[in-house]
């Protein structure tokens, strides 16, 4: 009896170790909220309710918000903290009727981001990526053939691409191969987020479809982009973009590739900057 006693103690012994406090939150109330990656600019949420009710988060820092569809269910899901330092609340709310929700897990942390741009280097909701996306293979693989170019016409084996070198390969590789999808943007639904492995491998999509391939593409090499939404004059329509942060200038440019493919196709003219004056920005991810 005692040897069962002690077996049964060691056993919940190692249980209760391997369970950290958050998981037992989780356990609990089938939610869970980490900001243990916060100071590189990300939140990690996830739930595990079998309700099958619709489910938002907000991410919020002072009176800023950012309100998701969180249609992933049973893994994390990034989501960036790109308000800045400070106190953050995020909230993952359920659907109960209509429009109405109810706020069922809360979460606050005072965050302390080191380095901004690493909120832009991230793989999160909007520009979800991984090293095993063809997308990214495909990335490094442009790259490597750039390099070769390079060494090949200035005959320096020790020749490097700048940031400034790889944006360009990868923005015309985009501008060039991609084609825009007129009828795809009726089928969508309200949470749709783009998979970059299958806007490359359709090679069409709407805006936000460009916009997440190429900024998956640049961070996977170490470059900040943002996604950006909101308007421009050169649409009627609300439209995403994206803004990419030259290091060796210390500043950000607007690039639109959705806009540039099409004129690439009309064989017009464009360029890769764009103006600050066309672009209205509401939301950057």
């Amino acid at each position: 009896m005692k040897k069962r006693f002690l077996g049964l103690l060691l056993t919940l012994t190692i249980i209760f170790s391997i369970f950290t406090p958050e998981m037992f939150a989780m356990s609990n109330s089938t939610y869970a909220i980490d900001f243990t990656s916060s100071n590189m600019g990300v939140v990690k949420v996830l739930t595990y309710s079998a309700t099958t009710a619709k489910l938002k988060v907000a991410v919020e820092n002072g009176t800023q918000k950012y309100i998701y569809d969180m249609p992933a269910r049973g893994s994390y899901v990034n989501y960036p903290l790109q308000l800045g330092n400070g106190q953050y609340t995020v909230k993952i709310y359920e659907n109960t009727t209509g429009n109405k929700y109810k706020t069922v897990y809360t979460g606050t942390e005072n965050v302390y981001i080191s380095t901004p741009n690493s909120v832009y280097l991230a793989s999160t909701q909007q520009v979800n990526w991984n090293n095993e996306n063809q997308a990214i293979i495909l990335a490094k693989k442009l790259l490597n053939d750039e390099l070769y170019l390079k060494i090949v016409r200035t005959k320096n084996n020790q020749a490097k691409l700048t940031d400034n070198e790889k944006i360009k390969v990868i923005y015309n590789y985009v501008v060039k191969n991609m084609s825009y999808d007129y009828q795809k943007i009726s089928t969508l639904t309200s949470d749709y987020v783009p998979s970059i492995d299958a806007v490359l491998q359709a090679k069409k999509g709407i805006c936000f479809d460009y916009s997440a391939l190429l900024a998956s593409m640049l961070r996977s090499q170490g470059i900040p982009a943002k996604l950006v939404k909101g308007y421009s004059t050169t649409t009627d329509v609300y439209h995403a973009w994206n803004e990419i942060y030259l290091s060796a200038e210390g500043r950000w440019i607007i690039v639109d590739t959705t806009y540039d493919a099409y004129m690439y196709r009309a064989k017009s003219p464009y360029s890769m900057e764009k103006s600050v004056a066309q672009y209205t920005k509401q939301l950057e991810f």
